[in-house]
């Protein structure tokens, strides 16, 4: 009777009922039952179905897919990195070797200085010219007279297009490639003759930096007149007339000058469309880096009288010379000026400096591999120093009052030289300048060279925030980067402050980790295989030059890859821990350096080929050094030494694997300063390397350890002592694998070979003078290992190389 009267009760949800049954039941013929039991028993709520239904059939999804693509289904990281650094170190020496090959190829060209010569052949006219102290021929008329020996000997001219026809008879034979540099400054009519004298032509320039112009060369230097109609209009470039005739064109983007990217990110947004190339630096802005500005509000500009600003002046010189006078700031040094009038005034100032002070002088001269040099916007072009220091030298007058006439910006392709002014620093630009962007008053000009350099004031002062204003969209755009989203968010639960995509244009770091003693600094960099890898045009460009680049402005970088992600994640958060302590390790030998003590260097946890590969070119063994760092008061037994005791048993197998267990249990008890081994450190030692085999950071073969990336089977190096008593090994304390290299390489050079004399060259290749009672059964085991493994073969009592 209650059941009939629950159902008479529930008739209304009959329908309800029926359609629910028919979803669960071809939720559950999908393969969904799962979800629909746990929904059931109350552990999924309703809320939860669509994202677990979405999870599950994501992780189905990846799965097919990914077992369908042969380079994810069989993808290892440490595989796929060996190769990378493998192809590394091959790019680098195919380059190397084209060096050599063409220098080799000149030099065959070149005819003997000691075959006998006619003096009427073109050797021997060039060496009567040698012989001569006076009454040379013209130079012109001796390259005419030297046709082919001077394509020989000097293969490439470096000339000014007034040095071609002053020189180079158009009756020469060609040359087979003319190149131009600074297009953009050379007239067409200048150009001409060059390009008539080769087969080929390639120009280049760059169409936002500095035309021809005779600004500066007027007689009275009124550079702060009035620009009136027809007042010395920017003449044409070959660069200009190039692009006008739809020569093919490339542009290079790629933009190493600049070491912090706030040097560059003005100009690539305000002339590149930020389609130039560019690295973020590791350290935000800061006196020592990028842009600074300098405020000097009580600097007065004589607009009327000398066209100066002679206290602004006295500040520039004043920390120019503060800078030549500081030992531990070692930057070259370059001061830009608006004016000329403002350029004399300075160096007028520093000669009076360098007469106070005699020890300033050489910054100024050749003694200096870059010198001092004060230059204005219009001769600045093609210059470069580690720091500029800008004076603007425009601003208020006695009155107070700004003219809105700043000289070369005023004019037609003015924002030009304004480019070119604020790109010559490669690590820090130093604004001084005694007004501030909101003295402009645009509605009283119209001229962009103005309007920049309003922007680049503003710049100075907030840096790329100002750019996102004019941009109207902030540079931390989020992304559909769910691989780095996911791995950001499982960092901050560490306890890490990770910021996502470095950089203000080009290339970004997908994410970096802050140095928490260090605010304004990145301690480790973190590259994935995301958009950014993908969107390299090359594999130079993508494994080598990119990590190159960042590497030499100060990054530690760390490459996760999404498919050992999702293989093992808490794998690749431990590795990231690792390199996260490898780094602060490293600030610490940098914080306290010993001058006598070898460079340590900086490696993760799980060490890198790039190790592997110079130890693999060594010819002696070379035993671990554990760096400036030292043991002190320190309990190497309390929690606390972890960290320390896991860097130096990494640096221990990097250097020195394969090595035996025992061997490296040793060298650890002496980067310790223990005297014996006890059991106590033996069971340290275990814990550490326990740790350490758990998350990778070390491979163990029997009783040998090696690197992660290492191949146990492919290991061929033989490695006898040098003349550090710490590399000589006893025999058993030499692995099995180098033994079993050591008889192969034997056999591989001197091709067959009876056993006994085989064992005998093997030790030696060792190091070992004889065959001792320990020796002669180590080295047998690893004769007949080869013979096994078929990489030897015996017949008739002679041992040869396998194989064929």
């Amino acid at each position: 009777g209650e059941v009939l009267a629950r159902w008479a009760g529930g008739i209304s949800d009959l329908n309800s009922w029926c359609v629910y049954n028919a979803s669960r039941d071809a939720a559950a013929q999908a393969g969904l039952a799962g979800i629909v039991e746990a929904y059931e028993a109350g552990t999924l709520g309703r809320a939860e179905l669509q994202p677990a239904f979405e999870a599950r059939f994501a992780r189905a999804w990846f799965t097919a897919v990914a077992n369908s693509v042969d380079a994810i289904r069989s993808f290892n990281a440490q595989l796929h990195e060996s190769q990378i650094e493998r192809f590394r170190a091959l790019d680098k020496d195919a380059i190397a070797m084209t060096r050599v090959v063409v220098a080799g190829r000149l030099a065959q060209r070149a005819p003997s200085a000691s075959v006998r010569a006619s003096s009427q052949s073109e050797v021997g006219v060039l060496r009567r010219e040698l012989e001569k102290k006076r009454r040379h021929m013209p130079t012109r008329k001796l390259i005419e007279r030297l046709p082919n020996l001077l394509p020989r000997l000097k293969p490439c001219f470096l000339m000014s297009p007034l040095s071609v026809a002053q020189f180079l008879d158009p009756s020469m034979p060609k040359f087979d490639i003319v190149v131009f540099d600074e297009a953009s400054q050379i007239p067409v009519w200048d150009a001409v003759g060059a390009i008539a004298r080769g087969s080929d032509v390639i120009v280049v320039g760059d169409s936002k930096q500095l035309p021809p112009t005779s600004f500066f060369r007027t007689l009275d230097g009124d550079d702060d007149a009035e620009p009136e109609e027809g007042d010395v209009e920017d003449m044409e470039s070959i660069l200009k007339e190039c692009n006008a005739s739809g020569i093919p064109a490339l542009r290079l983007r790629w933009h190493y000058r600049s070491r912090h990217e706030s040097l560059i990110a003005f100009s690539n947004y305000h002339y590149y469309q930020n389609e130039l190339m560019t690295f973020p630096s590791p350290e935000e802005r800061s006196p020592s880096m990028g842009v600074t500005f300098r405020h000097v509000p009580e600097g007065v500009y004589e607009r009327g009288g000398t066209r100066t600003n002679p206290i602004e002046a006295g500040r520039v010189v004043d920390e120019v010379v503060r800078m030549l006078m500081d030992a531990e700031d070692r930057d070259s040094i370059g001061v830009v000026t608006f004016n000329q009038a403002q350029q004399t005034l300075i160096q007028d100032l520093f000669d009076a400096k360098r007469r106070e002070n005699p020890e300033l002088e050489r910054y100024f001269t050749n003694e200096s591999e870059e010198p001092v040099f004060v230059k204005n916007l219009e001769n600045v072009q093609g210059d470069e120093r580690d720091t500029i220091v800008f004076s603007v030298g425009y601003g208020p007058d006695a009155s107070g009052k700004p003219s809105m006439n700043f000289g070369p910006l005023n004019k037609e392709g003015g924002e030009r030289r304004l480019n070119v002014a604020v790109t010559r620093a490669r690590r820090r630009l130093v604004v001084f300048s005694s007004m501030t962007s909101d003295m402009i008053d645009l509605r009283r000009t119209r001229v962009t060279g103005v309007a920049h350099f309003k922007q680049f004031l503003d710049y100075a002062q907030r840096g790329p925030e100002a750019l996102e204003a004019f941009t109207g969209h902030s540079t931390q755009a989020n992304t559909e980067a769910r691989f780095e989203h996911a791995l950001r968010d499982r960092l901050a639960q560490r306890g890490y402050e990770v910021d996502e995509r470095i950089g203000c244009a080009g290339y970004r770091i997908d994410l970096a980790i802050r140095d928490g003693k260090n605010p304004g600094k990145y301690l480790l960099g973190i590259e994935c295989d995301g958009k950014q890898y993908r969107g390299a045009s090359t594999a130079r460009d993508r494994d080598r030059t990119r990590p190159s680049v960042l590497r030499g402005l100060g990054w530690n970088l760390h490459r996760v890859w999404s498919t050992q992600w999702h293989i093992s994640p808490d794998r690749v958060l431990a590795q990231i821990d690792a390199a996260v302590v490898a780094a602060r390790e490293a600030q610490r030998s940098e914080a306290a350096p010993e001058p006598k003590a070898p460079e340590t260097p900086l490696i993760a946890a799980a060490p890198v080929a790039e190790a592997k590969r110079a130890k693999a070119a060594e010819t002696t063994y070379t035993p671990a050094s554990r760096g400036r760092y030292r043991v002190g008061q320190r309990d190497i037994y309390a929690p606390e030494s972890d960290e320390l005791l896991t860097r130096w048993l990494g640096l221990i197998v990097e250097a020195e694997a394969p090595i035996l267990q025992e061997l490296a249990l040793r060298r650890l008890a002496g980067f310790c300063e223990l005297a014996s081994v006890r059991d106590r450190f033996r069971e340290r030692f275990s814990d550490v390397l326990g740790h350490m085999l758990a998350r990778g950071y070390v491979r163990m073969t029997g009783k040998t350890l090696w690197n992660p990336g290492d191949e146990p089977g492919a290991f061929v190096g033989v490695r006898p002592p040098g003349d550090d008593p710490e590399s000589r090994r006893e025999a058993d304390q030499i692995p099995p694998e180098e033994y079993l290299a050591a008889v192969v390489a034997v056999v591989r050079e001197q091709f067959g070979l009876p056993r006994e004399d085989l064992a005998k060259e093997a030790a030696s290749k060792l190091g070992f003078v004889r065959l001792t009672a320990v020796l002669a059964p180590i080295v047998d085991e690893a004769i007949e290992r080869a013979i096994r493994e078929e990489q030897t073969v015996e017949r008739e009592g002679v041992i040869s190389l396998g194989g064929a």
